[in-house]
C-alpha cells in the first residue's frame, strides 16, 4: 500500500452563493465606513484650516502692529467750538490732549441755541401737581 501524507497548497477556491453573500455584506459595510472616514477627515481638515486662516491673519496683523508702531483705534474725543476762532471748531483727543484737527463748523453748528437746555424728566421721576410751581401757560390751559 502505497504511504500518503497530508499537505496543503495555494489553490484556487470557489464560494458558495451564502460565502459570496457575506462577502458583500462586509464589502458594503467597509465602502460605508471608508466614506465616513473621509467625509470626517474633510470635515476636520476644513476646521483646522479655519483654525489656521485665523491665526495667519493674527499673525498679519500684530506684526503690521509692531513694524508700524501704532494701530487705528475709535478714540474718544471731544469738540471745542468756536475755538481758536469764531466759525471754527477744535477736535481734541480726551486720552492725550492732541488736537486732531479743525474744522470750519457747518451753518447747523453756527446756529445759536434760541431756548436754553432744560432739564428733562424721566417717567419715573414724581412731579406734584397743583402747587406753586405751575407756570403761567400751565394756568391758562387748565382753566
Amino acid at each position: 500500500m502505497a504511504e500518503t501524507v497530508k499537505v496543503k497548497e495555494y489553490l484556487r477556491y470557489q464560494f458558495s452563493e451564502e460565502e459570496t453573500r457575506e462577502i458583500a455584506k462586509h464589502l458594503a459595510l467597509s465602502v460605508t465606513n471608508k466614506t465616513r472616514a473621509e467625509e470626517e477627515q474633510k470635515s476636520a481638515v476644513a476646521q483646522f484650516k479655519q483654525r489656521i486662516e485665523l491665526e495667519v491673519a493674527m499673525i498679519q496683523r500684530l506684526s503690521n502692529n509692531i513694524n508700524m508702531g501704532w494701530e487705528m483705534r475709535e478714540i474718544e474725543c471731544v469738540v471745542e467750538f468756536h475755538k481758536p476762532k469764531q466759525g471754527i471748531k477744535t477736535i481734541i483727543r480726551l486720552d492725550t490732549g492732541e488736537i486732531v484737527r479743525e474744522l470750519k463748523m457747518s451753518g447747523g453748528e453756527l446756529q445759536e441755541k434760541l431756548f436754553p437746555a432744560t432739564e428733562v424728566l424721566s417717567v419715573t421721576d414724581e412731579v406734584e401737581v397743583g402747587t406753586e410751581a405751575e407756570t403761567e401757560d400751565e394756568k391758562l390751559f387748565t382753566k
